[in-house]
């Protein structure tokens, strides 16, 4: 059985901390992944939040690029 956190599908919106689990990331990397805007991110109250749309369109560019990149390496 798989963790909440390494599921495929992320829940409709969640803080910092679980999209770092979500995608194996550390916390660091994940703060400058919000500030560069590759995930969308919004606030309630003091809650930062980031909408689970955001974060599997981000991780379903990473798996595209890295396919691309695979790709490209292959036809050489």
């Amino acid at each position: 059985m798989q963790n909440d956190n390494q599921s495929n599908t992320p829940p409709s919106n969640m803080r910092p901390r679980r999209l770092a689990a979500w995608l194996g990331l550390g916390l660091s990397k994940t703060y400058e992944l919000m500030k560069a805007g590759e995930v969308d991110v919004f606030h309630v109250g003091r809650a930062t939040l980031i909408t689970g749309e955001s974060a599997m369109a981000f991780r379903e560019r990473l798996i595209a690029a890295e396919r691309a990149a695979r790709d490209a390496t292959c036809e050489q």
